[in-house]
């Protein structure tokens, strides 16, 4: 199951584009995905409706983001407004009557925290990644459309990556049955170019094809890019810090720190039956034990 939400003000979402003298609030926008949307349990009773949510491969999400301390200062009005049913448009100055322009499966307001973006988008994605299904929360709009506060948060209102990683090793410390590993890597695209951020010596990697076992595809990999394992919420957090600080910033109209890049996050959260686990570590050989694999992507 996907789910995509656009914070501030996206290239696909209402509002980029203002003039400077245009009043103007921004979207933003964000994406989950699940790559198995069959394997997502639905419940019994379920409505056809609620099933056919429940099949759905990705979902675009609206966020509303509101005007900056800047924007307000100048005497900017916000402008795009939502009818609080999916529909987004511009309210009519002189009569205050929202004229809606734009559908999309959820609207956040400007009022919304982030907590309440990740309960509704975010969670969802994270327990289906336990149980081997992949999945991909992103969020997408022009500068300063609020991508990074969306993502990345603040200590008083965490975004959707911590929040993320807090729900994934929540779900894994539940899992007593199973032993898991969860290995991560931090890379930024920036003018086009592949960074590593946990370690910026490595700058402009390669992409590569590698072929899986078994006539199973291809996937993408990025050549030398730092890779480690991580066995808590703390960990992976300490590791994002340090790829924060190393990702490029420059000055906007509209930002004094605007992030110039696009920062992926990416986990493998492989597990194995806790039983077929010798005390060492190392898991059993045998073909009957069942074995999970995928991955969790976030991308700023």
């Amino acid at each position: 199951m996907a789910s995509s939400f656009k914070p501030g003000a996206g290239q696909a979402s209402p509002g980029s584009g203002s003039a400077r003298s245009t009043p103007r609030n921004r979207a933003e926008p964000c994406a989950m995905q699940r790559s198995d949307s069959s394997r997502s349990v639905q419940s019994i009773g379920a409505t056809n409706e609620q099933k056919h949510r429940d099949r759905d491969n990705i979902k675009v999400s609206v966020r509303i983001r509101p005007l900056s301390e800047k924007e307000r200062g100048r005497g900017d009005k916000a402008v795009w407004a939502t009818d609080g049913s999916g529909g987004v448009g511009t309210t009519n100055s002189s009569s205050g009557r929202l004229d809606v322009k734009y559908a999309y499966d959820i609207v956040f307001d400007a009022s919304t925290a982030n907590e309440q973006v990740f309960e509704t988008v975010g969670r969802s994605t994270i327990e289906p990644v336990i149980s081997g299904v992949s999945g991909t929360i992103f969020a997408y709009g022009v500068t300063s459309s609020g991508k990074t506060h969306t993502m990345m948060g603040t200590a008083a209102d965490p975004g959707l990556v911590p929040r993320a990683i807090q729900a994934l090793f929540e779900h894994i410390g539940q899992a007593t049955d199973r032993v898991f590993t969860v290995t991560m890597s931090m890379m930024e695209i920036y003018c086009e170019m592949l960074n590593d951020l946990l370690d910026p010596t490595k700058m402009n990697l390669d992409v590569q094809e590698r072929e899986l076992p078994n006539g199973r595809g291809a996937v993408l990999q990025v050549k030398h890019l730092t890779e480690g394992k991580v066995a808590s919420a703390a960990a992976a957090l300490a590791l994002i810090q340090q790829g924060q600080d190393n990702r490029k910033v420059g000055a906007t109209a509209y930002n004094d720190q605007s992030s110039r890049s696009h920062t992926l996050c990416r986990f493998l959260v492989e597990s194995a039956p806790a039983a077929a686990v010798g005390s060492s570590g190392s898991s059993s050989s045998s073909s009957a034990v069942t074995r999970t694999s995928a991955w969790l992507t976030l991308v700023d």
